[in-house]
């Protein structure tokens, strides 16, 4: 079968085709058929050679975490009735997508309606189960306010309309007149430019005197993503109502890296530093993606 192959670290010239063994499925495991891989910001970073100390790539090989598709085989103890012939969407690791088929556990895999396109699931793999975690984790209310920063983009989008779907009132920000138009058009109550020199004084006098219940950031969205999976192992179900007893201060992500300190919890204001401040007196750092003091 052919692959897209990471021959070493660099741009996207150092992806190179090639014919490779087709994939066998082993216990507990299916062979996908991939119509569509989920490309997201972090296939790039990994392939520049960024997070060596984090993540054990050593190329050549194959990026793609997540892929869309079609069963094709199946492994000893996999439900063959269940699975075989079915339409799918997987999160397989960090390797392994850009390929005409894939082998993934059938604890990965997520059935996709007839109705949606492969594509669609696709895109959805990463960004669709950690913008659900933040919603789930946040819960907003009928009348509220959420903050969304970086709305444009692929976690963004779906922030803005899952908060739209809840009641909420959406304030987004994106850069440039075609990405403040796209949050826009997905419902947002108001939009702010970010590249717009005063778009600070802007977004607070959208967001009112009374601020924001909730911040969204690609930052947060990633705690909350660690912070679900682990409540479903203490909980069973982000739906119990139940808290988990953990501190904000050793979940809450880092500073930095086009992130920053704020954790979203569906309350009135952000954690920066070690500080709880109001989003009325919470100024956003001049930058994409991130907030700050």
């Amino acid at each position: 079968m052919r692959v897209a192959r990471a021959t070493g670290f660099g741009g996207p010239e150092v992806l190179v085709t090639a014919d490779v063994p087709e994939p066998v499925a082993g216990p507990g495991q299916v062979v996908v058929e991939v119509a569509a891989a989920d490309t997201i910001f972090l296939d790039t970073q990994l392939r520049s050679g960024w997070g060596g100390e984090y993540f054990t790539l050593e190329p050549p090989y194959v990026p793609g975490g997540g892929v869309a598709g079609t069963v094709r085989a199946v492994g000893a103890g996999a439900d063959a009735a269940a699975w075989l012939g079915r339409r799918v969407a997987a999160s397989i690791g960090f390797t392994g997508g850009y390929a005409e088929r894939a082998v993934t556990g059938v604890e990965s895999l997520a059935a996709v309606p007839d109705g949606l396109a492969l594509t669609d699931a696709a895109a959805l793999v990463h960004d669709g189960v950690t913008a659900t975690a933040l919603l789930d984790l946040t819960e907003p209310k009928p009348g509220e306010t959420v903050l969304v920063v970086g709305a444009s983009g692929g976690m963004g989008t779906l922030l803005v309309q899952l908060a739209k779907a809840a009641g909420a009132r959406v304030v987004g920000t994106a850069r440039g007149g075609r990405k403040t138009a796209l949050v826009r058009e997905l419902g947002a109550d108001a939009v702010i430019d970010a590249g717009a020199p005063d778009w600070v004084a802007r977004a607070r006098e959208a967001l009112g005197p009374a601020g924001a219940e909730s911040c969204w950031t690609a930052w947060a969205a990633r705690w909350a993503r660690r912070r679900s999976r682990w409540w479903r192992t203490v909980a069973g179900s982000p739906r119990t109502g139940r808290r988990p007893a953990v501190s904000p201060r050793s979940t809450r992500p880092r500073r930095g890296g086009g992130g920053c300190g704020c954790w979203a919890s569906g309350t009135s204001g952000c954690r920066c530093g070690s500080t709880w401040r109001s989003w009325s007196g919470c100024s956003p750092r001049r930058r994409a993606g991130g907030c700050g003091r």
